[in-house]
């Protein structure tokens, strides 16, 4: 009899202890969170929406589409069928031939025709459409450029501008090889989903947008410095956007773009 009371003791003061360790929290505790979620992984990487570049952007690069069009009704060769035959026209009197120049509205920045290493007037063979902004010589770091107006205009093919100096400035527009930011833009056109890497290798300060969402930071007053970020892009057009700012002494801007672990390629606007 005995030993049965101290059996039942020991049994009911080790059922006292566990319900003192729920009760203090140092027992099994029940999970925590909403139902369902899954916490994002650390460093995820970034999954923009697609959208396309503004109205003024699509309308001057679908210009330069255009322009880029093969003429229709050419001759087939190797025994193909000819193109029709037209009616001979009355010679007239030629004329000197004009300059193609693109046309600037009342307004709206220059176009800037004079040669540098940024682009051209030319929009035949654009892919980004370039602005141009003065900025203060204190500048050290990417301002807003939205809260800027643009004092030219100009295009790109792509952003290749390894390390050189910059003396002849932008002479049309009055502004000297120091002190500026250029802001391109793009539609960026995804035909296969993946992770993707953006370069950028910039004296001085750089900054990549994909769909608004900032991707690769090499901002700030620096030598030429090279930065990577990965991107998750879908299938589609996305909105670029590239911001940079020159402080003093060389310029450099190139941008890259390609799969994730694929050798670096100057980017096109296609992938």
């Amino acid at each position: 009899m005995k030993t049965n009371i101290v059996l039942f003791a020991t049994v009911a003061a080790s059922v006292a202890l566990a319900a003192c360790q729920f009760q203090a929290g140092t027992g099994p505790q029940a999970p925590t969170g909403t139902p369902g979620t899954t916490p994002a992984a650390p460093g995820a990487i970034p999954s923009p929406a697609p959208h396309e570049p503004s109205a003024r952007v699509m309308a001057a690069l679908r210009t330069s589409s255009a322009l880029r069009k093969p003429s229709m009704g050419t001759t087939r060769k190797n025994g193909g069928i000819p193109s029709t035959p037209t009616t001979p026209t009355t010679p007239t009197t030629p004329t000197t031939p004009t300059t193609p120049t693109t046309p600037t509205t009342p307004g709206e920045p220059v176009v800037i025709t004079s040669a540098n290493p940024f682009g051209t007037g030319d929009a035949q063979d654009a892919n980004f459409l370039g602005s141009l902004y003065d900025v203060p010589a204190t500048t050290d770091k990417l301002p807003d450029l939205n809260a800027l107006k643009p004092i030219g205009t100009l295009f790109s093919k792509e952003l290749n501008v390894a390390s050189r100096a910059f003396a002849e400035g932008f002479p049309q527009v009055n502004k000297k090889g120091d002190h500026f930011a250029l802001r391109f833009e793009a539609p960026l056109t995804v035909e296969t989903e993946a992770d993707y890497d953006l370069t950028t290798i910039s004296d001085d300060g750089s900054v990549v947008y994909v769909d608004d969402i900032k991707i690769v930071d090499n901002d700030g007053v620096h030598d030429s410095a090279e930065k990577t970020a990965p991107v998750h892009l879908v299938k589609g057009t996305h909105s670029l956007k590239i911001d940079y700012f020159q402080s003093v002494n060389n310029v450099a801007l190139q941008f890259y773009c390609q799969k994730m672990g694929a050798a670096k390629a100057i980017c096109t606007g296609k992938l």
